[in-house]
């Protein structure tokens, strides 16, 4: 099979940028031991073409200075094109207007330009903000290692499951920032102790990182869905505008006679919040008073 396509003149290497060399005419190379077992062996070893993969931008007049999906809040995008030619922009689809100057970018946007050529071709980027974020949370469970898992539909909400009978717990963070847990600094990549019981366990996680805004999350050990206060959709522990908001949008769907995926078996439940057997507008409204209760003191 690495012959079948491999070729003279296909493949060159070099050890210092000036001679090449033609893998094709290297061949192969063979190699002859005894084993330990004291058998004769011989062991082929084949070249084949070298495998390459290019990234490259679409065609286009205008170069961006930053071309990151997200970016720090207050970055300043420049434009620039390799002709005198003048650069116009556009911001989410506003008015094009003739740039002079740096676009500082402070919120989540699309930004479109061209140069003014015989044939303009008009380029895009999108750009969101960038923030403090834990890249990964590895535990250490007696003397096995596994990694907390979180939800597409709950960003900052991780998950882990113990074992009860598990003598120790450690964790260890992987981060560009400081991380906290419940206040105290957790070293990123260094194991560091939990207190485990075996019982559940709701822990709040903050990574900080310079220039960018922190990130809250909430890790739950062995933590059951039922343990959460009906309305409390995405699992935050606190029901709030955020969880009726997405009530709304799943009874919307729910209207359009769409069939939306629950990210969870117990979603449903949580998000039926007067227990009536549907997820409706009522539901949402009845956990926005909830939530204004709870921030009056009242509930």
């Amino acid at each position: 099979m690495i012959k079948r396509d491999f070729n003279e003149g296909e493949s060159f290497y070099s050890t210092d940028g000036k001679e090449w060399h033609d893998i094709y005419l290297d061949g192969e190379i063979v190699s002859e031991y005894d084993d330990e077992n004291g058998s004769f062996a011989v062991y082929t070893e084949l070249y084949g073409n070298i495998c390459m993969k290019a990234v490259a931008r679409d065609s286009c007049t205008v170069k961006f200075s930053d071309y990151h999906k997200y970016i720090a809040p207050g970055t300043e995008l420049t434009l620039s094109t390799h002709t005198d030619s003048d650069i116009y922009y556009a911001i989410d689809d506003g008015e094009f207007q003739l740039y002079t100057k740096p676009i500082p970018v402070n919120q989540e946007m699309t930004v479109t330009a061209y140069a003014q050529t015989e044939v303009p071709i008009i380029c895009s980027q999108h750009y969101e903000m960038a923030k403090a974020a834990i890249s990964s949370l590895l535990f250490k469970e007696d003397s096995d290692y596994w990694y907390a898992f979180r939800d597409e539909m709950y960003p900052d909400t991780f998950r882990y499951y113990a074992s009860e009978e598990s003598k120790s717990l450690q964790i260890m963070p992987i981060a560009a920032g400081t991380v906290t847990m419940n206040g105290t600094e957790l070293p990123s990549g260094v194991l560091t102790d939990i207190p485990y019981t075996g019982k559940p366990m709701k822990l709040t996680l903050q990574v900080s990182q310079g220039g960018l805004p922190d990130t809250k999350y909430t890790l739950l050990i062995n933590d059951p869905d039922e343990s959460f206060t009906a309305g409390d959709v995405n699992l935050d522990g606190t029901t709030n505008a955020s969880d009726a908001a997405q009530i709304l949008i799943y009874a919307a769907q729910v209207g359009a006679g769409q069939s939306p995926k629950l990210p969870d078996e117990n979603w449903f439940s949580r998000a039926d919040y007067n227990e009536d057997g549907e997820v409706s507008a009522t539901d949402a409204a009845l956990v926005l008073i909830y939530a204004a209760k709870q921030g009056a003191g009242t509930e």
